[in-house]
């Protein structure tokens, strides 16, 4: 997604951005609009330590509440050839796949708690026409070894299927969020990232999602006037996350966690003034 400076850790929003194509009638944040981005969750596994609570169905079904797009979910183990090829003639999104189904990158080897989906563009004779937003812009999959890879009971298929134009409410978005106070569940013991390169990298990897949501809310918050008199605070909080990126700890993701939570609070009251 062009707009973003660093490329999105959760490839589901970029899938279904390409989802909705020409028929989205502006600039569509499926991030926010799912509310992915809301909701959190901490677990003690290193490798997969943070990443979003909501189901692939609670996700869709947000983003038809807020816009008017309504998408099939279907269970992909169950699609033969002949399914793929009237889907691929629409396009489809997959996932969450394994993150080394096809390319894997050094990603792969440390975190995976950024959900993995792809989107099926097309095909040709022999191959599918897939588009990966994590390594690959398009690439060609042979027809069989796709059916493989999606065979498994927890990939879904996703397709449009109807489009009733809705005004979107960012603010109502913003409400919501100012009434949960579930924001992020630490659950378990924290995540033993300071063990070696490994536990670096993990940190790192999910430090990076989670402020990736966070930047994409305060880039919301901050497009109102409401909010101007806090962008020192944005600024310095900003300057904050990225000394606790390089510091590596859990004690600086609590405390870029609670600043942040505060910063996001004080923006959303002003917001929805």
């Amino acid at each position: 997604m062009g707009k973003h400076s660093i490329k999105n850790p959760d490839s589901f929003s970029d899938c279904i951005e390409m989802l909705v194509g020409n028929q989205a009638e502006q600039n569509y944040n499926f991030d926010i609009l799912s509310e992915r981005c809301f909701r959190m969750i901490v677990g003690s596994n290193a490798k997969t330590w943070i990443s979003t609570q909501l189901s692939i169905e609670e996700s869709l079904n947000n983003i038809y509440v807020n816009t008017g797009f309504k998408f099939n979910l279907h269970k992909a183990n169950l699609l033969s050839l002949h399914d793929l090829h009237s889907i691929s003639l629409i396009g489809a999104v997959f996932g969450p796949m394994d993150k080394n189904a096809f390319n894997q990158t050094v990603e792969d080897m440390y975190f995976l708690g950024g959900k993995h989906f792809i989107f099926l563009a097309g095909e040709t004779e022999e191959f599918f026409i897939l588009h990966d937003p994590d390594s690959s812009p398009y690439i060609l999959i042979d027809k069989n070894q796709f059916l493989s890879s999606i065979s498994k009971e927890n990939i879904y298929c996703i397709t449009l299927d109807e489009y009733r134009k809705k005004s979107i409410s960012y603010r109502e978005i913003v409400k919501k969020y100012l009434s949960d106070e579930t924001h992020l569940v630490i659950k378990d013991i924290p995540p033993l990232f300071n063990k070696g390169i490994g536990g670096l990298a993990s940190y790192k990897y999910g430090l990076r999602l989670y402020l990736f949501y966070i930047k994409e809310l305060i880039d919301l918050l901050t497009s109102s006037e409401k909010t101007k008199s806090l962008s020192l605070e944005v600024e310095n909080f900003l300057l904050f996350a990225a000394d606790g990126y390089q510091q590596c700890t859990w004690d600086h993701f609590l405390s870029i966690k609670e600043r942040g939570e505060q910063l996001l609070h004080h923006l959303a009251e002003l917001y929805v003034q």
